[in-house]
């Protein structure tokens, strides 16, 4: 007995000994990351809502430097007499694919500012990839709002909200994050925290699992890459990120905030290579937009008069191309506002 529990000490200290090894190789290795892998899935950076969350009050100063939009592009005090227009929307929106000049935001404003001589349009490219629809309902209500006042908001969105589900929902995930980082600042521990490790940042192990390598490594290689592979009930996070219900919350909020802030809310369903990027939340955004009296646009048929092969990039992203496409949409759009 006493020579099983030696050999399996000994089992045990080379077993440790050697992750302890392949952990310090993987540290020296440039291109390993310990990234949260949670977060990763998620795609909830934290510290982009710092501001938010609470680590700064200073309501004189919009703190884009922990955004996940692109300070250059933000001017926070609206020009005097000018027309603002947000998109609000993920990657199809931001445009990383093309330059800067190339996204239809920048065309829609030159396009307006040519068109109207006496009227001044600022566009802001709201586009945040990988985001849910409620991660950019957090965004409007407590940053755009707020500090850039926006007279339209066009909604430009679907894919998201059926992809990269979880072990919660992106709701209570930053509702939970909101609860602990009222929870640091009453301990009066370092708010970086939060943003470094996640919901889970008092536990020690959750931050020993973050700072390590091999962990991150297993969980990219044997979990992440195969999630579309594992039957159902082989899989280790199951919760929709976005259910139906929180779906609907959101798209019934923001037209809450369109009649409480008087800004007026356009709903345009994301449209793929293919179809609707998401069926299900096109139909729930044309019944909302009904019955509460928000704008609704179909883009889809428009789209499908242009080859795909010149209008995408890939299946959901716009080339330079689509990109301008989609800004002579909206510019009519926008012209039919202001007859």
């Amino acid at each position: 007995m006493r020579r099983k529990i030696i050999m399996t000490v000994i089992l045990l200290a080379l077993i440790s000994a050697s992750l302890i090894g392949i952990e310090f190789a993987m540290r020296k290795n440039p291109k390993s990351s310990n990234h949260h892998y949670l977060l990763l899935m998620k795609f909830w950076f934290l510290e982009r809502h710092s501001n938010i969350i609470g680590q700064w009050n200073n309501k004189e100063i919009l703190p884009f430097q922990h955004s996940p939009l692109e300070s250059e592009d933000i001017i926070m005090k609206k020009p005097e007499g000018a027309t603002r227009i947000i998109l609000l929307g993920s990657s199809t929106t931001h445009g990383g694919e093309v330059n800067k000049n190339e996204r239809f935001s920048s065309l829609l404003q030159e396009k307006l500012n040519n068109y109207y001589s006496e009227k001044v349009f600022d566009v802001v490219n709201a586009g945040v990839g990988g985001y849910s629809s409620y991660q950019l309902l957090v965004l409007l209500e407590e940053v755009l709002q707020p500090f850039l006042s926006p007279d339209i908001v066009i909604f430009y969105f679907g894919n998201n909200d059926k992809v990269l589900d979880g072990w919660i929902t992106d709701r209570e995930y930053y509702q939970r994050a909101r609860r602990m980082a009222s929870k640091i600042q009453r301990e009066n521990k370092d708010i970086n925290l939060l943003f470094k490790y996640g919901i889970n940042c008092l536990n020690p192990l959750n931050r020993l699992l973050n700072e390590s390598r091999l962990w991150g490594y297993l969980f990219k290689k044997y979990y992440y890459c195969n999630l579309k592979q594992l039957p159902k009930k082989q899989k280790l996070f199951e919760t929709k990120r976005m259910p139906a219900s929180d779906q609907e919350y959101v798209l019934r909020k923001l037209a809450y905030l369109s009649r409480e802030h008087n800004f007026k809310l356009i709903f345009i369903p994301e449209v793929n290579i293919n179809d609707y990027a998401n069926l299900a939340h096109r139909n729930l955004m044309e019944e909302v937009a009904g019955q509460e009296n928000i704008g609704f646009v179909d883009i889809k048929g428009y789209l499908q008069q242009f080859p795909n092969l010149k209008v995408y990039c890939d299946h959901l992203h716009f080339s330079a191309f689509g990109h301008g496409v989609m800004a002579d949409k909206l510019f009519e759009l926008i012209k039919s506002i202001y007859k």
